[in-house]
């Protein structure tokens, strides 16, 4: 009966020993997993984040990049207006007005840009130019119009031609 007693002390005494040793090993592996779970996730949070400030940079060079061309068409319209008939001028006009409609996200505002080009082209280089100047005004008027619309999203009403 003493033998019992001492293998069972025995085997009490190294279950001692090796279940401490199996639960740290246990709590180890499962910390382990989760902490490249957590690793992951912070990887996924940076990388979504990165992505995010490049596209808020690329939206600002965008919306740079259009007003500069929208600001340099109506430079050249404005100039154009007070020198009507100058074919350098003209062709300063027709240059930036294919600028800022390259540079336009909507059809909308290329469709206004391309109208407001064609009808300078075909209104104003001719014998009647003088008489076109309020539809002129007009028509760049809208123009703004739509530029407003382009960059800030703000939907103004156009005036009628």
């Amino acid at each position: 009966m003493e033998e019992i007693f001492t293998i069972l002390s025995i085997g009490l005494a190294v279950a001692a020993i090796i279940s401490p040793i199996c639960v740290a090993l246990i709590n180890n592996s499962h910390t382990k997993k989760l902490r490249i779970e957590e690793l992951k996730h912070d990887e996924t949070v940076k990388r979504i984040d990165a992505e995010f400030r490049l596209s808020e940079k690329r939206l600002d060079v965008e919306f740079s990049a259009k007003k500069d061309a929208f600001v340099k068409l109506f430079e050249s319209a404005n100039a154009y207006r007070d020198d009507v008939g100058n074919p350098d001028l003209l062709s300063a006009l027709l240059a930036s007005a294919h600028e800022a409609a390259a540079l336009c996200s909507t059809y909308e505002g290329v469709h206004d840009i391309d109208s407001f080009a064609r009808y300078t082209l075909q209104e104003l280089s001719s014998e009647t130019q003088k008489y076109n100047m309020d539809s002129f005004n007009n028509r760049l008027s809208n123009l703004s119009y739509s530029f407003a619309y382009e960059l800030y999203g703000k939907n103004l009403s156009k005036r009628e031609n």
